[in-house]
């Protein structure tokens, strides 16, 4: 997170000195960074640790420096600057040395494609955090996902780093899911929230991934010439792990999806029968560096958006 701290925490006595020695550790790591608002705050600070804490105040200023020459904050970056007031300091020294937590239906599997987004669109951020556990994924099992992001944002004082992501579960694009109404009241809490707009995580899948999933790549390599006949709506809310139905039985069609399939016809419907496994997400984090973004200008029409938001989002908790 890029923090500005109020410059009147760096006067009057050394009540605040232990939670912004703390701060300024988090800074030197590059777990957070400071980013003070102006050359007053850097002078006060530099005579704040000058006076209680010598030995660090020389390189307390080399950080504030670096800070204010390389990093001016401009539109596209994850947050604004966070301001800590004078009497916040403790609580939002606490906050921001916990891991901030991402909430998810399916610890491995939304896993797996955090990841791969992450690695796709270069969000090293991203995973330098998941590794030195600065950001930690949170397993719900999908129906407790309201209850744990609940609990979750109750370790949080003033700055609520928790953040929950959804399968819409969506058969239609214009479709509103339980997943929405979750999203509404965890968002009244503060927390910070995304719901797929496509049916699941593994529609946001690249067909060069999906022909490597499944048992046989021959018959994975047939259903994508198959699932190619769909439109991009009908790919965006088409169940990829399971298709139609069972392989070896005639495709079955949702009720609420008869008009979106209408007119493709029996051979594609049967030919995608069985999907493509369990495994999806799996294989896609595995081989997402072979992958570029630019396969997602075309996959929907706001896909590319969707996904930069959605990491911004992520990136502006941690």
């Amino acid at each position: 997170m890029l923090i500005d701290i109020e410059v009147a925490a760096f006067v009057g006595g050394p009540r605040n000195l232990k939670d912004l020695l703390v701060l300024m550790g988090m800074f030197a790591d590059g777990r957070h960074q400071w980013m003070p608002s102006d050359h007053a705050t850097l002078a006060a600070a530099h005579s704040y640790f000058r006076e209680h804490a010598p030995t660090i105040a020389d390189s307390t200023i080399v950080l504030a420096e670096k800070a204010l020459v390389a990093t001016v904050w401009q539109p596209g970056q994850a947050s604004m600057p966070l301001q800590i007031n004078d009497a916040d300091v403790r609580d939002a020294t606490e906050d921001l040395s916990k891991a901030a937590v991402l909430v998810v239906e399916d610890l491995t599997n939304d896993g797996h494609f955090i990841r791969a987004l992450a690695k796709i669109f270069e969000k090293e951020a991203i995973l330098s955090a998941l590794e030195r556990k600065w950001l930690v994924i949170r397993h719900s099992g999908g129906e407790r996902l309201e209850i744990v992001a609940r609990a979750d944002r109750e370790n949080f004082s003033n700055i609520v780093r928790v953040f929950a992501l959804l399968d819409s579960d969506k058969l239609t694009p214009e479709q509103q899911t339980k997943s929405h109404k979750k999203a509404q009241r965890l968002a009244e809490l503060g927390i910070k929230v995304h719901v797929l707009e496509m049916r699941e995580a593994e529609n946001y899948v690249p067909n060069q991934i999906l022909a490597l999933c499944g048992a046989s790549r021959t018959k994975s390599s047939r259903k994508i010439t198959h699932l190619k006949k769909l439109t991009k709506e009908q790919r965006a809310y088409f169940d990829m792990k399971h298709g139609f139905g069972p392989e070896d039985q005639p495709a079955r069609i949702h009720e609420k999806q008869i008009d979106l399939y209408l007119g493709l016809s029996e051979q594609t419907k049967n030919a995608l029968c069985g999907g493509f496994g369990n495994s999806i997400l799996k294989t896609f984090n595995e081989h997402s560096r072979t992958i570029s973004s630019k396969v997602y200008d075309g996959m929907t029409i706001n896909s590319v958006k969707e996904v930069k938001e959605l990491l911004s989002a992520i990136q502006s908790i941690l």
